[in-house]
């Protein structure tokens, strides 16, 4: 999946820091200073700011439409009869859907049910309730995947089926009870956006909003140094350029950040297949995984 390419990110990571050196080498030690505060105080109140604005904006902008599309992506299946197919393909058996329909529909101890069900209707065979409750959990996990990818992107989908796999009984117990409403599915899609499709778009929120603030520090970075700096025509040493060139490197840190939060967009936006923006590639580098961490890590 493109992970040879890996060095990539790194090559373009180094030129950035490197390019930086050498721009704030020229300028020199004064102009570099005001430029490196300039950008290190203002990616601290980016990050700050985007991340303490993403969970109302995604709460109030994004959230409503994602229920929407969930519910009406719920609606055009039937989720008792695809798990049914899960299962009779799981286990090679054609199960008796009316039997697995008022076990669900029902809700009491389901997985417990189930267990003597399938158990009872193998002769034995499915003899382990706990392989039993991760197949149906890896069933629930694949199906609600493939609904909520039908309408929202595919990142959100591997994240749906990340976070069911990954969650406690009760939120499966409560899942499972708003899937089996018989009028709507409005229920059930807000308590899958809520629950196992939020993250991604907060990212997204976090990171858009991080990478506008950010354009916004870079303009009043040129601004406040050339007002500062309009009449100094102070002749710049040799150290002075020399020292300029190592707050180079903390400006090049920031601008590398920066990339990092634009190819995090990228992952999001496709998904973890894509042949460039995946996490395969980005975890084989040296340097550039350490940006797109603090990035993905940020909330």
């Amino acid at each position: 999946m493109g992970s040879q390419f890996w060095w990539f990110y790194d090559t373009i990571a180094a030129a950035v820091v490197l390019l930086c050196i050498f721009l704030a080498g020229r300028k020199g030690i004064f102009k570099s200073m005001i430029a490196m505060m300039c950008f290190l105080v203002g990616t601290v109140i980016s990050m700050s700011v985007s991340t303490s604005l993403a969970g109302s904006i995604q709460k109030n902008l994004v959230r409503p439409s994602n229920v929407k599309n969930i519910s009406t992506a719920l609606s055009e299946m039937e989720f008792n009869h695809n798990l049914e197919q899960y299962i009779n393909d799981k286990y090679n058996i054609i199960i008796d859907f009316r039997r697995l329909d008022d076990i669900y529909y029902k809700g009491e101890d389901v997985e417990g049910r189930m267990y003597q069900y399938l158990n009872a209707y193998t002769s034995g065979k499915i003899n382990s309730r706990e392989k039993l409750s991760n197949d149906l959990r890896e069933g629930y996990a694949q199906i609600i995947s493939k609904a909520v990818g039908k309408y929202l992107n595919k990142y959100s989908a591997e994240t749906a089926a990340k976070n069911i796999r990954e969650g406690t009984e009760e939120d499966i117990y409560v899942l499972i009870k708003n899937l089996q409403e018989p009028e709507t599915r409005t229920k059930a899609a807000e308590f899958i956006a809520d629950h196992y499709t939020a993250e991604p778009y907060k990212d997204i929120v976090r990171i858009v909003s991080f990478l506008l603030m950010f354009a916004l520090t870079i303009f009043l970075t040129f601004v406040v140094v050339k007002s500062l700096t309009r009449n100094n025509r102070d002749f710049v040493s040799l150290g002075q350029h020399i020292a300029g060139g190592f707050t180079g490197i903390f400006i090049g840190a920031v601008c590398v950040i920066a990339a990092a939060a634009m190819v995090r967009v990228n992952v999001i936006l496709g998904n973890n297949e894509m042949l460039f923006f995946n996490h395969d590639v980005i975890n084989k580098t040296y340097i550039f995984k350490y940006a797109y961490d603090l990035i993905s890590k940020t909330n």
